[in-house]
């Protein structure tokens, strides 16, 4: 496989899911950033001086058994900001498909 042009199709994913969104809701600043480290650590590095983290309450991967996906849970823990954990069901953005 070639790990570059899998790094660009997902930035271009990101770069195209992200505008669709920019656009549906034009009064929201949205600042954007591709990173490839474990989200759980370009989180709380991203949330440094946030003055509030929002988050859904379950990851896509996580099992429908837990209340809280891996990356919310790290964030409970070390966000140096408070934490908003929102339920998933309101944050899924209703995208036409690709």
């Amino acid at each position: 496989m070639d790990s570059h042009a899998l790094r660009r199709g997902a930035e271009a994913r990101f770069h195209e899911v992200a505008s669709q969104l920019a656009r549906r809701h034009p009064d929201v600043p949205v600042t954007t950033e591709f990173v490839i480290e474990r989200p759980q650590r370009a989180l709380i590095d991203s949330a440094k001086d946030a003055t509030l983290l929002v988050l859904g309450n379950r990851g896509n991967e996580s099992p429908t058994c837990l209340l809280l996906g891996p990356v919310t849970q790290t964030a409970l823990l070390e966000a140096w900001c408070p934490v908003v954990v929102i339920p998933t069901a309101n944050l899924r953005p209703r995208l036409p498909p690709r």
